[in-house]
């Protein structure tokens, strides 16, 4: 399982105890598959959980390269002009 820091306790109840893995934005996770490199990257969204645990955790996306091909999965984000429909169609 593959997660932001600190996450780690929120989702570990739910993984049936596999390994989770942490990273920082624009760190990369310890080797998953031969040849693969997958590395965390920040969204646009703040984090808040409880009550007083604001921004305590990153939310992020994931970048995955495998040779020369990539795909960008943005994960959870806050509302940004790039989602906004273009009124001229």
């Amino acid at each position: 399982m593959l997660t932001g820091l600190g996450l780690n306790d929120v989702i570990h109840g739910w993984t049936d105890e596999h390994t989770i893995q942490e990273a920082g934005w624009y760190q990369q996770y310890t080797s998953i598959d031969s040849g693969i490199t997958i590395t965390y990257v920040p969204s646009r969204h703040w984090s808040k959980r409880w009550l007083n645990d604001d921004n305590k955790s990153l939310w992020g996306g994931f970048y995955i390269q495998f040779g020369d091909k990539a795909i960008y999965f943005m994960g959870d984000t806050a509302k940004v002009p790039i989602f906004q429909i273009s009124k001229t169609l």
